[in-house]
């Protein structure tokens, strides 16, 4: 390990809203709102800071709709792997951590909550939703896998050009049979 690369791993873990956040990130993969929650601190000081865990190569990003979600993703082997053992070991007996773990687990149960508020209130009108968006032919096309035509595709985004679509893919496969029946 030259001494260029361990100025990198200590000046990244220099800070301890990084440890901190790589603790949080090594337990659950979690939101930049859920973090800012969690740690008490503002989204621009929680986004900088994840910007550079991000470059060192140390937590990776998910997005999810409008959410941005990371987790930490150490190196299997190497000198990141071991220093951040010897950290860990550190935070053990450290208040701060236990704050975070606790604040942590608030988080997650309001993340739940939150999932259950959304299907309690989406739940008794899941079947007009489904008659909607014309879920039955979607599942149907899906498990046809069959590929739509570029026309198809153009379409797809609204469900009436869906459901046209797939009566135009069943008509295809439906002419296809024919013509294979008549050539026997």
């Amino acid at each position: 390990m030259s001494a260029d690369e361990l100025q990198r791993i200590f000046k990244t873990l220099s800070d301890p809203t990084r440890v901190r956040l790589l603790s949080l990130l090594e337990r659950e993969e979690l939101a930049v709102q859920e973090l800012m929650e969690v740690l008490g601190m503002a989204q621009s000081r929680v986004s900088r800071h994840l910007a550079i865990l991000r470059d060192a190569g140390l937590v990776r990003d998910r997005r999810d709709g409008t959410y941005v979600f990371y987790h930490l993703e150490l190196p299997e082997v190497g000198p990141w792997r071991e220093v951040w053992q010897l950290v860990r070991r550190g935070l053990s007996k450290d208040t701060t951590a236990d704050r975070d773990s606790a604040a942590l687990s608030r988080a997650l149960e309001a993340r739940a909550d939150r999932a259950r508020s959304f299907f309690d209130a989406v739940g008794p009108e899941w079947d007009a939703l489904r008659k909607v968006f014309d879920d039955d032919a979607l599942r149907a096309h899906a498990l046809d896998r069959r590929r739509l035509t570029a026309r198809d595709v153009q379409r797809r985004d609204h469900p009436a050009g869906v459901r046209k679509a797939v009566r135009r893919q069943r008509r295809r496969r439906q002419e296809a049979r024919r013509q294979g029946q008549g050539c026997s």
